[in-house]
Order: C-alpha cells, then structure tokens, then sequence
C-alpha cells in the first residue's frame, strides 16, 4: 500500500470491523434461538429456517461479489453490503414473526455475501506481495474472535436483558464502519469488468433456496409434505441444468470442471460431509443444553464458547501437525475424533460437571478446525495459481450450502424423532447420528498418498 503503515493498518481496522460484526452476529444466534422461540410462542424446530436463510443468501451472492466490485467499484459495494447487513440487523430486532425473522436474516446475509469476498479483494489490491501474508493474518484475526465472544454475548443479552440486542448491536458498528470506510478505503474498480452470466446467476438463484428450503420445511407441521419435495426437485432440476450449460461456457459463474482435479474433488467431498455434521453440532448443542438441560442462555454460550478456544488453539499446532504425519493420516484421525466427540456430547445427563462439557467443547473446535485447515489446504494443493480465486469461490459457495443442509437435516431428525416437542433423549440420538455423518468424511480421503504434505 503506498499509503504508509498508518493508512495501512486504518484500512486492515474498517475491513476487520465488518467481518467481526458479521462473525459474531451469526455465532451469536444459536445460543439465542430458544429465547426467540418463547418470544414467538413457537417450537424451536422452525427457527432453523432463519439460519439457513441466512447462509443460503451467502452463498447465493458470492459468486457475483467480485463482479460487482469490479463493475460498481469495491469501496461503494462494500459500504452497500454493510448497509444491507445493518438494515436486516434492525429488521431481525424489530420482528415479531418467523417470517419477518426469516426474511430480515436473508437480507443480512445479501449484505453479508459481499463484504468478506471485496474486502478480501481490497486487501490484494491496495497492500504489496510482501505485506500481503501479514495484511491477510491482521484482517482475518477477528474471525477468530468474533465465535468466541458471540456465545457469550448472545448468552448474556438473553439473559440479562432481551435477544433483539444480539442484532440492535450491529447498529454502532455499523455506522461506525461505514463512516470509516468512506475515509480510509481508496475507490478502485476494474475498467473492463468480465461480462456476468446472467442466466447462470439467475438458474443458482433459484437453485439453492429451492434445495435449503425445501429440506428445511419437508417435514413442518404447518407446510404439506409435497411442497417440500417439490422444491428439492425443483433445486436438483435446476442445479443439473446449470451443470450442463456452464460446461459450455468459458468463464462460467461457479466452474464444476475443477472438480476433475482429483485432490479437489477429495477436499471437497470430505469438506462438504464433515460441515454438514458440523452445522448440525451448532444447531443442536445450544438447544440440548438450554431446553434439554435446563440452563440459561447465558451458562449456555459460557459453555459453547469453549469450542471457540479449541479452535483457536489449534492454529498453535496445525502447521507442525500436518508436517510430521502427513495430510491422509491427519484427516483421517481428526473426523473421526470429530465424530466420537460428538457422539459423546450426546451421551451427557443433566447433571454433569460444567468442566466436561467445557472438554468436549474444547476438544471438539480443536479437532475440527485442525480437519477444515487441512482439507482446505488440500484443495488447492495441486491447482494453478489462475484457478485460486474460481476454487475459492466454489469451495466457500460449497462449504455454506454443507452446513445449511445439515441444520436443516438436524431440525428434520427432531422432527422426526420428538415430532412437536423434542424430548433429551432425541437431541441426544440426532447428535449421534448426525456426528456419525461427520465420520464418513474419512471415506472420501481413502486414496490419498500417505506421506502427503509430510516432511521427511
């Protein structure tokens, strides 16, 4: 950046500022969701809906974010995201409804599909090859803050005074970054923008709300069983069209010829089935302990946000990890790690020592993170560098969906399992059962060469 290192480290603040608001509103919700529902005067079960709207949103608008960027320029398009992330953040607080909720979490997640990508892009753009590594680790330090903090914040907001904070919270930050950003972030945009495919964008734009949400209300009391199954075909229709046309093109939105790559094709298959567990572990966890062991929301996110620590712990080892015993034997042994660790949470009793569950949670965020650093490596291990940014495009789009389809699987297993009311015993046997999915992530590395990313 020719600006200097004041300049510098202004920018890294505004653009850290947006990611850690966006971070910690979305680890915040889950510890929340049971306060909402009594607030509703609905079940629990129904608010899975405003988490995968959200991340439907997400990965819906990621694919067009660069463009976007590139055509309107990155500094009014990341000051337009934040102004949507706030203005669904205000909508959320003053919902009385599921589908006021619902509707105001799809709108943050519009604002929030945009901000990580151009902020990422403004970085690269404004900040040299020599300073990039260290800008990059500044930028990213509060995604790694942010889910500690959420749990707790979400937990003593529901608490002590009303859940709507969780969201009335975003307002300060927001105003405050944006304001910011119109001073410190240098207006750039590309002269020729790449043409957007349209109908590509448009055939995604239909297809992924019609897959989440079809498996999100498949089984809702309220909604009829073939509307649901409806829109899970009407997403698989859609998304098997767009494969076929973006075959022919040559610069399609989102590109499925890169997973010919084998070592893609391995990280992402063993990615997307290990999230999808994962997603499930956010949703039910905080609902076990809050409805099924009878703590607060606050004792809740006290314990939640131990998971949050182990995986920031495990940036500490990960390097040395993957170095001495190879990528194979690593993945391997962490999702099933993953898997035990979870299927153990599903084990406990009220009663148990708080320090236990804080072990399994610590446990359990060391583990996965060491697995997600990993496989994520792994995907780009044998890509060349012009195909970074259409893999990192794919492979977040990918990972979102992952974990939207396993929230949405978790509320279908207790609706299955507890019907209108889910007892312990049925957040227990879905935890199981969906940690086990986790497991099978191992079956997708059979293959890989055992001495891979191992030093000798």
């Amino acid at each position: 950046m020719t600006g200097g290192t004041g300049p510098r480290r202004a920018l890294l603040l505004v653009l850290s500022v947006a990611m850690f608001m966006e971070q910690m509103d979305s680890s915040a919700l889950a510890t929340v969701l049971p306060a909402i529902a009594g607030d509703f005067g609905i079940e629990p079960m129904p608010l899975k809906l405003a988490l995968t709207a959200y991340i439907v949103a997400v990965a819906m608008f990621i694919p067009i974010s660069g463009w976007l960027a590139d055509r309107f320029g990155a500094r009014r398009v990341f000051v337009l995201s934040m102004l949507a992330f706030m203005a669904g953040s205000v909508t959320c607080a003053l919902a009385h409804d599921l589908a006021t909720l619902v509707a105001a979490r799809f709108l943050q997640g519009t604002g929030a599909a945009a901000m990580t990508p151009v902020a990422r892009l403004i970085i690269v753009r404004s900040v040299s090859r020599e300073e990039l590594v260290e800008a990059m680790s500044r930028w990213a330090l509060p995604a790694m803050i942010a889910p500690v903090v959420g749990p707790l914040i979400g937990g003593f907001f529901a608490t002590y005074a009303s859940w709507h904070w969780i969201f009335w919270i975003n307002l300060p930050i927001g105003i405050a970054g944006i304001i910011a950003s119109k001073l410190v972030i240098p207006d750039m945009k590309a002269e020729t923008p790449a043409p957007l495919d349209g109908i590509g964008f448009g055939l995604l734009a239909l297809c992924f709300p019609a897959l989440i949400f079809g498996m999100s209300v498949l089984n809702l009391p309220l909604v009829p069983g073939w509307l649901g199954a409806g829109l899970i075909g009407l997403g698989i229709l859609l998304g098997w069209v767009y494969i076929g046309r973006a075959g022919r093109l040559v610069h399609p939105l989102l590109d499925p010829g890169l997973f010919r790559n084998g070592a893609f094709r391995v990280s992402s298959i063993g990615s997307a089935t290990f999230r999808f567990s994962t997603g499930a572990t956010h949703f039910l966890i905080p609902l076990m302990l809050q409805l099924g062991f009878g703590l607060s929301p606050m004792q809740s996110g006290l314990l939640t946000f131990a998971g949050a620590i182990g995986a920031a712990a495990s940036k500490l080892i990960v390097s040395r990890v993957f170095h001495l015993f190879g990528f194979a034997t690593v993945l391997w042994v962490t999702a099933w790690l993953a898997a035990a660790l979870q299927g153990g949470m599903g084990l406990l009793q009220p009663g148990v020592e708080p320090l236990v569950i804080v072990a399994f949670m610590a446990a359990g965020g060391l583990v996965r993170a060491t697995f997600f650093s990993g496989i994520q490596a792994l995907g780009y291990a044998t890509l060349s560098n012009d195909r970074v940014a259409d893999v990192s495009i794919l492979s977040t789009v990918f990972n979102n969906l992952s974990i939207a389809c396993g929230i949405a699987a978790a509320g279908m297993a207790l609706d299955m399992l507890g019907g209108a009311g889910p007892a312990l015993r049925d957040y227990q046997q879905a935890l199981i059962v969906l940690g086990g999915v986790g497991a099978l992530a191992a079956a997708a590395l059979i293959g890989l060469p055992r001495n891979l990313g191992r030093r000798s």
